[in-house]
């Protein structure tokens, strides 16, 4: 189940880049390092650019359907041809993969993209 969730906000934040594919090519959407979903995060203002708003509206996504903590993550980084890269990280302990917070328990679903 998480597994397919992780599927589904990867191409969430894709179907975003596309609406807004400038902006993404330019790296509007790029994210230096992971950003996790462990607390609260932050609504935009109206004067956000949309890729904020996006960005901002991926990591409630992930965090309604991962789990709001340190280890549910996502990151997306693209170049100026459209080729983007998009990673969702998250805890998979409840699946049983290694019984505890290690690395183990760890999963990464990468999807590749061309916009």
């Amino acid at each position: 189940m998480q597994r397919s969730q992780a599927v589904v906000q990867a191409y969430a934040i894709v179907d975003s880049m596309r609406a807004n594919a400038a902006e993404a090519k330019k790296g509007a959407y790029n994210m230096a390092a992971p950003r996790c979903a462990n607390g609260v995060i932050p609504k935009p203002d109206s004067t956000a650019t949309l890729a904020v708003a996006d960005q901002a509206a991926w990591m409630q996504g992930l965090a309604a359907s991962l789990g709001a903590r340190d280890s549910t993550c996502g990151q997306v980084t693209c170049d100026s041809a459209g080729l983007c890269t998009v990673s969702v990280r998250w805890d998979d302990t409840r699946g049983g993969t290694a019984g505890g917070e290690s690395n183990a328990d760890k999963l990464t679903y990468t999807l590749q993209v061309r916009l």
